[in-house]
């Protein structure tokens, strides 16, 4: 029984931490005509989630084109489990500068090591 609720709970993180990148906007309904893009209105801000587990020594880092988008929060949300070890959520908010389409690449690594471990990629469509 033991062993078989291990595979379960096993089989949801790993599924979970496939699944990738999950997205959100605070106070602003998601608009997109293309997969992975969010529109944004200047001065809004969009909230982007990503799975990460920090005891690993992973972290996520975003490159864009602060022109365009500043970074106004980052931060990492713990998992509601009090499982060491466990993933959480890194939450990045962008807040629209000017009108513009911007990607924002984000590497999923470790800050000595040059290796990474995973990367994504939103466009950021500002109006």
């Amino acid at each position: 029984m033991r062993r078989g609720l291990a595979i379960v709970v096993a089989v949801v993180i790993l599924g979970g931490m496939a699944f990738g990148l999950n997205w959100y906007l605070g106070r602003q309904a998601v608009a997109s005509n293309e997969e992975g893009v969010i529109a944004l209105e200047v001065g809004k801000a969009a909230e982007i989630s990503l799975p990460s587990n920090p005891s690993t020594g992973y972290s996520w880092v975003a490159t864009f084109d602060a022109s365009l988008v500043e970074l106004a929060d980052q931060r990492y949300v713990a998992p509601g489990t009090g499982a060491l070890g466990a993933a959480g959520t890194e939450v990045f908010v962008f807040k629209g500068l000017k009108r513009g389409r911007v990607t924002v690449v984000f590497e999923y690594k470790r800050s000595w090591e040059t290796q990474v471990a995973d990367s994504k990629q939103v466009v950021l469509d500002i109006r």
